[in-house]
């Protein structure tokens, strides 16, 4: 039965979780096997005001129950509501729950036993829901265990809340052969489904990634429509780009090579072309992991999909400072996040993240044309520091101590914020020119099981011409040594500092 109502929440006290931060709604979302709870996760109060759902409980037998979690996901606000709605799916039945607000669905389930709009994805034996993801406005796609996909749209065509749901089929020749292969023993493994641009009339464009390094391309409609592009596979290619970037990958085993993640840098927003016009920009974070490993090999690439299905690796970023493996009996997989502008990419792991700033997606990063505006700035030295500057990418991570027992359940990336105003301090739309002051800087949120809602942000994200003096590779070097000695010797101090100095050259 589902059923909701106001609570306060503990993340500490809740045993085995899992978490979504979601900064487009300021919201975050945690579930566990019975019920899930969503709160404001900006308000400071150390127990923040927080609507709890509880869940069926006739999911499955009491031995599934610590290997799948049910999934969810926040949906933006009606017309007529300012709070998000909250969709969650049970992974075994594929039992779905929406409702519209979450704070109306707690108010409702203090007086009744309110459920929301129910419904429900057919599931072959043995299959499962392993994610969902995020496609709004063209609502959302359901990872299956099988490969396969599936649309999920919570409106009908006359608005009203609903549950729809289509099955994705790839219609080419070619992905019916590979579809009847892939009916056997072989299961196409998907680890990532992320939003790109957005076209017209409610289509989004939506990349999938598999572990053995497939890539496909497809454009999703709000009424479940769908077109897809075959399928690339991109494994040898990348395989290769890893090995000449990092030798010791070349003594590794190949069949431990799998895509983690993938992020998209093109921008969300289309400029009223046709999405299948346009190349996108992916950051692919690939690894080398296995059982039996004493540290596992990661690679951040940056990878160009053109329209006519060709593949480029533009960069292939080595990660130094993080080799710890991946822990099998995790819940969470790596996550890769590319906040606006761009520039620096977030690897979250189960207890670390790794920053990688200086990024250059679309040949862009730290690269621009000197103008007149440089008045006051030597244009040749200028020139001098970024073109220093373009040859180096800062590697950094903040790594969470064992034994300080803190997992990261959940994460959200954030874009920078500006707020803008007219120059002279006035607010009138009369002309003058017009100032901009950073409010936000680009990050990631966290939610951590012992330690709460963590921010973790990068500075000087800007481009040059907002940002002025750029801070030398040698003062960022003496602040972390600084760091690591001042805060090294607190025994409460959660942040491990040893791999910190390794990587600040």
């Amino acid at each position: 039965m589902w059923t909701s109502r106001w609570y306060s929440i503990d993340i500490h006290s809740l045993g085995s979780v899992i978490g979504v931060a979601d900064p487009w709604h300021r919201h975050a979302l945690i579930l566990n096997d019975a019920s899930a709870w969503v709160w404001n996760y900006t308000d400071t109060h150390s127990l923040p005001h927080t609507y709890l759902f509880m869940l069926p409980q006739d999911e499955a037998p009491n031995h599934y129950r610590d290997m799948l979690f049910p999934l969810g996901t926040l949906v933006s606000p009606s017309a007529n509501s300012e709070e998000p709605g909250l969709v969650v799916v049970m992974p075994m039945s594929g039992r779905i729950a929406y409702w519209e607000a979450v704070g109306s669905a707690a108010a409702e389930g203090l007086f009744a036993k309110r459920r929301g709009v129910e419904g429900k994805v057919h599931l072959t034996p043995g299959e499962t829901v392993t994610a969902i993801c995020s496609i709004e406005p063209a609502g959302f796609i359901l990872s299956l265990s099988s490969g396969h996909l599936a649309h999920l749209a919570l409106r009908d065509a006359a608005g009203r809340p609903g549950i729809q749901i289509t099955p994705l089929r790839d219609s080419s020749f070619m992905g019916n052969i590979f579809g009847v292969l892939r009916s056997g023993n072989h299961r196409r493994d998907v680890v990532a489904v992320r939003a790109g641009v957005v076209g017209r009339m409610g289509e989004r464009e939506i990349i999938v990634a598999t572990a053995r390094g497939g890539f496909s391309k497809w454009y999703v409609q709000r009424s479940g429509n769908y077109e897809t592009k075959p399928e690339v596979d991109l494994r040898e290619t990348i395989i290769r780009a890893v090995e000449k970037a990092a030798p010791a990958a070349a003594h590794r085993n190949r069949e431990q090579f799998c895509v983690l993640d993938v992020a998209i840098a093109t921008t969300s927003v289309n400029d009223g072309t046709d999405p299948g016009e346009q190349d996108v920009d992916l950051f692919v974070l690939v690894g080398y992991v296995g059982p039996g490993e004493d540290n596992s090999l990661y690679a951040l690439l940056e990878v160009k999909l053109t329209q006519s299905g060709r593949c480029d690796v533009k960069t292939t970023h080595p990660i130094s400072c993080y080799t710890t493996p991946i822990e099998a009996s995790r819940h969470s997989r790596p996550r890769v996040y590319i906040p606006k502008p761009r520039n620096t990419a977030f690897i979250v792991f189960t207890r670390a993240v790794v920053i990688l700033s200086n990024l250059q997606p679309n040949g862009g990063g730290g690269r621009r044309t000197i103008t007149e505006d440089d008045m006051d700035v030597d244009r040749q030295l200028l020139q001098e520091e970024e073109e220093e500057e373009k040859k180096v990418i800062f590697e950094d991570v903040v790594d969470f101590r064992g034994d300080a027992d803190i997992d990261i359940i959940g994460s959200g990336g954030e874009d920078i914020l500006f707020e803008t105003f007219q120059s002279d301090g006035s607010f009138s739309h009369n002309g003058g020119d017009i100032a901009h002051k950073k409010i936000v800087n680009p990050g990631v949120v966290l939610i951590a099981q012992g330690a709460g809602v963590l921010r973790v942000e990068a500075f000087d994200a800007e481009e040059r011409r907002q940002r002025g003096r750029v801070i030398p590779r040698e003062e960022m070097v003496k602040s972390k040594i600084e760091q690591a000695v001042f805060f090294g010797h607190i025994g409460q101090v959660c942040c491990w500092f040893s791999n910190t100095l390794l990587c600040c050259y």
